[in-house]
């Protein structure tokens, strides 16, 4: 059987791209095992109605309509508006291609829901009862203040912790896998969390490479979510890294298996203020923005930390605020809390000093430090 866990509908460009949906699905075989699978659909045609001729006596819209009084028509999503003004037909659509525009027909039926919505329905239909928990993977990012570098990329499923570190950072360190494979068993808690999830050390010989690398693990991993607490600083900085460089971001985010010439990648950053019915400007907390990724993989990209805060809406506000440090302290106590290194005698537990030394003097435990941060989400979560 299969399940639909979501879809993605990327309108056609004449010349470039058909109409596109890109379904994220799992497939349950034979012998019990499943599998993600994400699945390119071109040019699905999805159903509307218009009220037959000779029905066409009423003046204002209907709630619903007989079927036998509806002529059914099929379009793809991308070409909708252009169907539906050519078969109401009449001057008034002439030239018109717009659904705006013929939604105001009141003998026009179905195009309220869209193409995306029609194919989950259809797995849903014709596989019911196949609903299983979303899967979550977690990404994290530490930068070099000096040098603008991205010095480490983690990310984290429930199986495996995956993490990129830049060649340099380790200043030609004897045997650094090793020495990390010891201070992970050293310093990450162990919960039933932890201790079913391998950790993988990847050195990378420049920032293009450690980019490109560690975002390819998110699309063998293939989960419905990837989280990142406070997104809004670890997006823009990737893509601004992306593109000094001369990287698409829509090359790094998009899935592998999606042409080239097909891929997209759009950031929408969140609203940070509105102005009141009263005129008095209300100014958003970097927790209560909501920000956008729209783009070709198997996963949504969602910032954890507004996550966190738009479930709880209407609720007393956290004592102390939204960092990942103070909210694993309220929901999870101490053991949970980033990492903290006292035997290094290093006077600032956080803050823009405190990463600099470690970048500087203890760049391997700072990478302890990255992966538990992304480790330290899933507790959270589960």
């Amino acid at each position: 059987k299969r399940e639909c866990k979501f879809v993605t509908h990327l309108e056609a460009i004449p010349g470039e791209r058909p109409d596109i949906h890109l379904v994220k699905e799992y497939i349950t075989y034979e012998d019990g095992t499943r599998k993600p699978n994400f699945n390119v659909i071109k040019d699905f045609k999805r159903d509307f109605y218009i009220t037959k001729p000779h029905y066409q006596k009423y003046k204002q819209k209907k709630e619903s309509e007989s079927m036998d009084r509806l002529n059914m028509y099929m379009s793809t999503e991308s070409d909708l508006g252009k169907e539906c003004c050519s078969r109401l037909g009449g001057y008034k659509y002439v030239g018109k291609t717009n659904l705006w525009d013929a939604k105001e027909s009141q003998y026009l039926y179905g195009v309220e829901i869209d193409s995306a919505t029609i194919l989950k329905h259809m797995y849903t239909s014709k596989y019911p009862n196949s609903f299983t928990p979303y899967s979550v993977a977690v990404l994290d990012i530490e930068t070099n203040i000096d040098t603008g570098e991205i010095v480490l990329i983690s990310v984290c499923d429930h199986n495996k912790v995956y993490t990129g570190i830049l060649e340099s950072m380790l200043k030609g360190r004897n045997k650094p896998i090793e020495q990390l494979e010891y201070l992970y068993k050293k310093y990450i808690p162990e919960t039933d969390i932890s201790k079913n999830i391998t950790p993988e050390f990847i050195i990378c010989k420049d920032e293009p490479t450690l980019i490109k690398t560690i975002i390819s693990k998110t699309h063998e991993m293939k989960p419905d979510f990837l989280a990142i607490w406070n997104m809004n600083y670890d997006i823009p900085y990737i893509v601004s890294r992306c593109e000094l460089y001369g990287i698409r971001p829509e090359d790094i985010f998009s899935d592998p298996s999606v042409p080239k010439e097909w891929r997209e990648f759009n950031y929408k950053e969140g609203q940070s203020s509105r102005t009141t019915a009263s005129g008095v400007a209300k100014i958003f907390g970097p927790w209560e923005q909501w920000h956008v990724i729209r783009t070709c993989a198997s996963y949504y990209i969602i910032d954890a930390m507004c996550s966190y805060y738009y479930v709880r809406v209407g609720t007393k506000q956290i004592p102390g605020g939204y960092s990942l440090n103070n909210i694993l302290d309220v929901e999870l106590g101490s053991k949970y809390k980033k990492l903290k290194f006292d035997h290094l005698n290093v006077t600032q537990s956080d803050g823009i000093d405190w990463h600099k030394h470690m970048i500087e003097n203890h760049p391997l435990e700072y990478t302890i430090y990255n992966m538990w941060d992304v480790m330290s989400v899933l507790e959270l979560d589960s």
